[in-house]
Protein backbone atom coordinates (compact mmCIF):
# COMPACT_ATOMS: atom_id res chain seq x y z
CA UNK A 1 0.00 0.00 0.00
CA UNK A 2 2.99 2.72 0.87
CA UNK A 3 4.10 1.62 -2.70
CA UNK A 4 0.91 2.47 -4.25
CA UNK A 5 0.09 5.68 -2.09
CA UNK A 6 3.82 6.65 -3.49
CA UNK A 7 2.97 6.17 -6.85
CA UNK A 8 0.05 8.43 -6.62
CA UNK A 9 2.08 11.24 -4.95
CA UNK A 10 4.52 10.38 -8.32
CA UNK A 11 1.80 10.73 -10.82
CA UNK A 12 -0.12 13.66 -8.95
CA UNK A 13 -1.23 15.86 -12.23
CA UNK A 14 0.99 19.64 -12.79
CA UNK A 15 -0.28 21.98 -10.22
CA UNK A 16 -2.24 19.30 -8.07
CA UNK A 17 -0.21 20.45 -4.94
CA UNK A 18 -0.32 24.16 -6.25
CA UNK A 19 -4.11 23.65 -6.53
CA UNK A 20 -4.61 22.31 -2.80
CA UNK A 21 -2.43 24.30 -1.31
CA UNK A 22 -3.93 27.70 -2.74
CA UNK A 23 -7.61 26.35 -1.54
CA UNK A 24 -5.75 25.84 2.14
CA UNK A 25 -4.64 29.55 2.17
CA UNK A 26 -8.21 30.59 1.28
CA UNK A 27 -9.89 28.74 4.30
CA UNK A 28 -10.96 26.86 2.10
CA UNK A 29 -12.05 22.66 3.05
CA UNK A 30 -10.47 20.13 0.63
CA UNK A 31 -12.01 16.66 0.55
CA UNK A 32 -10.83 13.61 -1.18
CA UNK A 33 -13.31 10.76 -2.26
CA UNK A 34 -11.81 8.13 -4.39
CA UNK A 35 -12.51 4.36 -5.47
CA UNK A 36 -8.95 3.83 -4.81
CA UNK A 37 -7.68 1.87 -1.77
CA UNK A 38 -7.70 3.90 1.36
CA UNK A 39 -4.17 3.44 2.46
CA UNK A 40 -2.50 4.10 -0.58
CA UNK A 41 -5.18 7.55 -1.03
CA UNK A 42 -4.34 7.84 2.89
CA UNK A 43 -0.56 8.47 2.12
CA UNK A 44 -1.50 11.23 -1.18
CA UNK A 45 -3.91 13.15 0.57
CA UNK A 46 -0.98 13.35 3.65
CA UNK A 47 1.06 14.70 0.81
CA UNK A 48 -1.64 17.03 0.35
CA UNK A 49 -1.96 18.12 3.56
CA UNK A 50 -5.83 16.86 3.48
CA UNK A 51 -6.62 15.44 6.73
CA UNK A 52 -7.40 12.07 7.12
CA UNK A 53 -11.00 12.63 8.68
CA UNK A 54 -11.41 14.31 4.92
CA UNK A 55 -10.79 11.37 3.06
CA UNK A 56 -13.33 8.42 1.64
CA UNK A 57 -11.60 5.82 -0.27
CA UNK A 58 -12.39 2.15 -0.27
CA UNK A 59 -11.36 0.15 3.31
CA UNK A 60 -8.61 -2.39 2.93
CA UNK A 61 -8.45 -4.68 6.13
CA UNK A 62 -5.40 -7.17 6.34
CA UNK A 63 -5.86 -10.27 9.23
CA UNK A 64 -3.31 -10.55 12.03
CA UNK A 65 -0.49 -12.17 10.11
CA UNK A 66 -0.71 -8.45 8.18
CA UNK A 67 -2.23 -10.77 4.63
CA UNK A 68 -4.62 -9.11 2.67
CA UNK A 69 -7.41 -11.88 2.51
CA UNK A 70 -9.24 -9.55 -0.25
CA UNK A 71 -12.56 -7.28 -0.19
CA UNK A 72 -15.21 -9.13 1.99
CA UNK A 73 -18.07 -7.17 0.64
CA UNK A 74 -17.87 -4.66 -2.40
CA UNK A 75 -17.30 -0.65 -1.22
CA UNK A 76 -20.08 1.72 -2.05
CA UNK A 77 -17.19 3.90 -2.90
CA UNK A 78 -16.76 1.63 -5.91
CA UNK A 79 -19.83 3.03 -7.09
CA UNK A 80 -20.51 6.31 -8.86
CA UNK A 81 -24.06 6.78 -6.72
CA UNK A 82 -22.21 6.30 -3.91
CA UNK A 83 -19.45 8.64 -4.20
CA UNK A 84 -21.70 10.87 -4.78
CA UNK A 85 -23.54 10.64 -1.93
CA UNK A 86 -20.36 10.54 0.38
CA UNK A 87 -19.47 14.48 -1.39
CA UNK A 88 -23.19 15.67 -0.82
CA UNK A 89 -22.83 14.11 3.04
CA UNK A 90 -19.55 14.90 3.50
CA UNK A 91 -19.46 19.12 1.92
CA UNK A 92 -22.81 20.09 2.44
CA UNK A 93 -22.42 23.92 1.80
CA UNK A 94 -24.81 25.46 -1.10
CA UNK A 95 -21.70 25.59 -3.40
CA UNK A 96 -19.49 22.68 -3.54
CA UNK A 97 -16.45 22.13 -5.86
CA UNK A 98 -15.45 19.26 -7.31
CA UNK A 99 -12.30 18.36 -10.28
CA UNK A 100 -14.23 15.86 -12.67
CA UNK A 101 -12.25 13.20 -14.20
CA UNK A 102 -14.74 10.24 -13.90
CA UNK A 103 -17.92 9.68 -15.13
CA UNK A 104 -19.65 9.68 -11.61
CA UNK A 105 -19.07 13.87 -11.64
CA UNK A 106 -22.11 14.34 -12.97
CA UNK A 107 -23.82 12.03 -10.85
CA UNK A 108 -22.40 14.08 -8.02
CA UNK A 109 -23.82 16.93 -9.21
CA UNK A 110 -27.46 15.48 -9.74
CA UNK A 111 -27.62 14.16 -5.99
CA UNK A 112 -25.96 17.37 -4.06
CA UNK A 113 -26.38 20.58 -6.57
CA UNK A 114 -22.80 20.85 -6.94
CA UNK A 115 -20.81 22.77 -9.03
CA UNK A 116 -18.79 20.56 -11.50
CA UNK A 117 -15.16 21.68 -12.85
CA UNK A 118 -15.06 18.82 -15.30
CA UNK A 119 -10.83 17.95 -15.35
CA UNK A 120 -9.22 16.44 -18.77
CA UNK A 121 -6.06 17.05 -17.86
CA UNK A 122 -5.07 12.96 -17.96
CA UNK A 123 -7.52 12.13 -20.43
CA UNK A 124 -10.62 13.40 -22.15
CA UNK A 125 -13.70 11.88 -21.24
CA UNK A 126 -16.83 13.00 -23.21
CA UNK A 127 -19.31 12.60 -20.51
CA UNK A 128 -17.37 14.72 -17.92
CA UNK A 129 -17.26 17.28 -20.63
CA UNK A 130 -20.68 17.31 -21.49
CA UNK A 131 -21.65 16.86 -17.61
CA UNK A 132 -19.23 19.08 -16.02
CA UNK A 133 -20.43 23.03 -15.62
CA UNK A 134 -17.21 24.19 -17.12
CA UNK A 135 -14.34 21.81 -18.56
CA UNK A 136 -10.97 22.49 -18.37
CA UNK A 137 -9.09 20.49 -20.64
CA UNK A 138 -5.37 22.03 -20.33
CA UNK A 139 -2.84 19.70 -18.15
CA UNK A 140 -2.43 22.36 -15.23
CA UNK A 141 -4.92 21.58 -12.61
CA UNK A 142 -4.43 25.18 -11.08
CA UNK A 143 -6.15 26.55 -14.41
CA UNK A 144 -9.23 24.82 -12.54
CA UNK A 145 -8.86 27.56 -9.66
CA UNK A 146 -10.34 30.53 -12.03
CA UNK A 147 -13.19 28.32 -11.94
CA UNK A 148 -13.08 27.37 -8.33
CA UNK A 149 -12.52 31.09 -7.03
CA UNK A 150 -14.35 34.50 -6.99
CA UNK A 151 -12.08 37.55 -7.93
CA UNK A 152 -11.78 38.29 -4.30
CA UNK A 153 -10.18 35.18 -3.54
CA UNK A 154 -7.80 35.41 -6.78
CA UNK A 155 -6.82 38.48 -5.95
CA UNK A 156 -5.78 37.44 -2.64
CA UNK A 157 -3.46 34.77 -3.96
CA UNK A 158 -2.58 36.85 -6.66
CA UNK A 159 -2.24 40.36 -6.61
CA UNK A 160 -1.81 42.72 -9.56
CA UNK A 161 1.47 44.40 -9.64
CA UNK A 162 0.18 47.80 -11.05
Amino acid sequence: MAWLGERYVQELVPGARETVEALHRLGKVVYLVSGGLLPAVRHLSRALAIPDAHVFAVAVHFDGAGAYPGLTQPSPLARARWQGRCVQAACCPPRLYRHGRRRNDGYCRARGGAYVVGFGGVAYREQVAKGADCYIAGPELTATLEQLLSEEEREALWPRVT
